[in-house]
């Protein structure tokens, strides 16, 4: 899948459940906003691969921010329980985010090493039914 796609689709999920946390909160401030963004923040990351669990992240704190911490509708963050918040929620996508990419890092490199494992058993068999095969001819010479 393209990777402008994978980004559409990490967008458009982090932006479809602000819209629904907005829509149907009647304007009223949430206690925690930030819970219902971590599985898509770890979602986007496992299923969409590189990158996307980091835009995950920034675009689910940028708009939290905007959209549902006091004052609404600005960047400013005037409470420091919602600063720490705010950065807790952040700091914890990125390491999720991190874990996620370590993943995949270790999981191609373990597709490369299985298949060159794959390889080099296919040539020594190979090699030892061609040995055995000439053996056996010149057994009958």
């Amino acid at each position: 899948m393209p990777v402008a796609v994978r980004y559409a689709i990490t967008t458009t999920l982090v932006l479809a459940i602000v819209w629904a946390k907005v829509t149907w909160s009647g304007g009223e401030l949430q206690r925690d906003p930030f819970l219902i963004f971590i599985p898509v923040i770890l979602g986007s990351g496992a299923l969409l691969d590189r990158g996307n669990g980091f835009l995950a992240t920034g675009l689910s704190t940028a708009l939290v921010d905007y959209y549902m911490l006091p004052p609404i509708h600005s960047m400013a963050v005037t409470s420091g329980q919602d600063q720490a918040a705010l950065a807790l929620f952040f700091f914890t996508g990125v390491l999720i985010s991190l874990i996620v990419e370590a993943l995949h890092v270790g999981l191609v490199e373990l597709a490369t090493e299985h298949e060159n494992a794959r390889t080099a058993v296919k040539d020594l068999v190979r090699h030892k039914v061609r040995d055995v095969l000439c053996s056996a001819g010149h057994a009958f010479d």
